[in-house]
């Protein structure tokens, strides 16, 4: 005699049955013929059954039942055997690196997982040995994701505080299988970020003058074309017509030591018409590791004139304070950033475009630690002396510059 789950599996469909009747009914079907595998597998060779109590008869087993009754047994793909017809299912194995480096531990199968600890503003690359998709929770962290594919993630990750971050890797095929690693971002310092050769930020500059006329700065690229092994680099600046300006020189930490107006250029960094701007020893306008509530001072002298002779020069120094981490929108998009306010003071300066012989810029500076790169510059002068309606007409006092497009290799 046959259960009544197996009759309730067996009833005939009456004509006019709708489409979601049918999936319902073989959605339990499934569930009914997991308890009663038995007597499915025996129904296999059967096409109809007397219900013992009633007269009721049942001439034909619809196909559809028959089939579903077979499948959830792990039958009709052939002989015998319950279980998953799949076959074997291959292992989650993942492999992490931070900037390119293997952590130790790793490659590790999804239930092994070790923790991960990196410092601000490094990547974070996890490939996957199978098809996977990412999730998790990033603590206070925020992910400049560079590649997220269904076998590898590769992302920077920055936080101004320390945090624990727990990222999971999940298979797309059944059975699921999950990887999560817990990783540790330490804040506690963002440091100096190396360019790589073709890396090219665009930058708009628009000034507010004395005289309160705005002047529109002709859109500048900073190309990087050369990075030695101590980490030193040179970056051409062009115009938006792609014509060369000149070429800068900068630290390992990204203070500018030089800056050479090319030949074809007509700018000069003075009146006379010099091409050749040095700055002894650095212009230090960033100072590393950063970190929130950290402070820095430098003190530079600038000169004009060729690579041996000064003909114009001026005493530059500056004061500075990480106020915060904070997220800034520019016309490249949404960055997040460490803000830096400064104070920067001109003095003895022999060009006599500045009254008074230099001025003071209180300026903030928002600088993103993945990029390596100001995003945003905002700065207001004050003048020493009391300018001329001449030098009103040509002097700044306000300077905004923003990032509007880059490309980081």
């Amino acid at each position: 005699m046959l259960s009544k789950r197996l009759l309730f599996l067996l009833k005939p469909f009456r004509k006019n049955v709708s489409i979601l009747n049918l999936a319902l009914s073989m959605t339990a079907a499934r569930k009914y013929t997991r308890m009663a595998c038995g007597e499915a597998i025996e129904l296999q060779h059967r096409r109809q059954f007397r219900k013992n109590t009633t007269t009721m008869k049942l001439k034909f087993i619809p196909i559809a039942f028959l089939g579903a009754a077979l499948v959830a047994c792990g039958g009709g793909g052939g002989g015998g055997g319950g279980g998953n017809s799949n076959a074997a299912t291959s292992t989650l194995t993942v492999t992490a690196k931070v900037n390119g480096v293997v952590v130790a531990g790793y490659p590790v199968t999804a239930a092994s997982a070790p923790a991960i600890t990196l410092t601000s503003g490094q990547e974070l690359e996890v490939t996957s040995s199978i098809p996977t998709v990412f999730g998790g929770n990033l603590g206070s962290a925020v992910a400049a994701v560079r590649t997220n594919s269904s076998t590898t993630y590769k992302a920077v990750l920055a936080s101004a505080t320390d945090t624990n971050a727990t990222l999971t890797f999940t298979t797309t095929a059944l059975p699921l299988q999950t990887a999560t690693i817990p990783v540790t971002v330490k804040a506690t310092q963002f440091q100096a970020v190396v360019p790589k050769v073709g890396d090219s930020f665009v930058y708009a500059e628009n000034d507010i003058l004395l005289n309160k006329n705005t002047f529109r700065v002709d859109n500048t690229t900073q190309r990087v074309t050369a990075v030695n092994g101590d980490g030193t680099w040179t970056e051409t600046y062009l115009t938006s017509a792609n014509a060369v300006i000149g070429a800068a020189t900068y630290t390992n930490q990204g203070n500018r030591t030089s800056f050479r107006n090319d030949a074809s250029s007509t700018q000069t960094c003075n009146r006379q018409g010099n091409k050749v701007a040095r700055y002894l020893p650095e212009e230090k306008l960033l100072a590393f590791p950063l970190t929130i509530g950290s402070t820095f001072t430098g003190k530079w002298q600038a000169v004009c004139g060729t690579d041996t002779t000064i003909v114009d020069s001026q005493d530059e120094s500056i004061s500075a304070r990480v106020v915060g981490y904070e997220s800034v929108t520019t016309a490249a998009g949404v960055f997040n950033a460490m803000r830096i306010d400064e104070t920067t003071t001109v003095a003895n300066s022999t060009n006599a475009a500045f009254p008074g012989g230099g001025y003071t810029q209180t300026v903030s500076v928002w600088f993103d630690p993945v990029l390596g790169r100001n995003v945003k510059f905002s700065g207001v002068r004050t003048y020493i002396g009391t300018p001329n309606a001449v030098q009103s007409a040509s002097l700044v006092e306000t300077t905004n510059i923003e990032l509007i497009s880059y490309v980081k290799n």
